[in-house]
């Protein structure tokens, strides 16, 4: 695992861990504190850590499945214009297109996350990677909501 930082208002976030479901809390405690130290909103800034928190999940239940575990890494920046926060999900694994659930199942047991990303994120760019370049990067963007006036 790499630590965040968060240091000037300005600076980016970086946070790397190993796609394994536990360390999910290493990135959300980083990232909470690093829109805290921006003077997010805490609604809006809970809404940013559930859509990072199934960006995340995604990358660690489908990158690397069927091999060994790999690198996540997490960027944050607030964009030039100040008024809206970039985060981006890369893992070095396969993209693996979203599968139905069985038929017959009454609820999906699965398959809400990009739905949820969709509706919380002002916009959602996935680079799915290629066979010969695999990996997938997930950047979501969030109005950065402050109690700055």
């Amino acid at each position: 695992m790499t630590p965040g930082t968060t240091t000037p208002r300005t600076s980016a976030l970086r946070v790397e861990i190993t796609a394994h479901i536990d360390d999910i809390t290493v990135i959300r405690a980083a990232l909470r504190a690093w829109l805290t130290a921006r003077d997010i909103v805490e609604a809006r800034r809970e809404d940013i850590l559930l859509a990072i928190d199934e960006a995340i999940t995604n990358s660690i239940e489908h990158a690397y499945r069927d091999i060994a575990p790999g690198p996540v890494t997490l960027t944050a920046l607030v964009l030039p214009d100040a008024t809206s926060v970039r985060v981006s999900i890369a893992d070095r694994g396969q993209w693996r297109t979203p599968t139905s659930e069985p038929s017959g199942t009454r609820v999906p047991l699965s398959g809400r996350g990009l739905k949820i990303i969709y509706t919380i994120a002002d916009r959602l760019n996935i680079d799915r990677g290629t066979p010969t370049a695999p990996g997938t990067t997930t950047t979501i963007e969030f109005r950065a909501e402050t109690t700055r006036p």
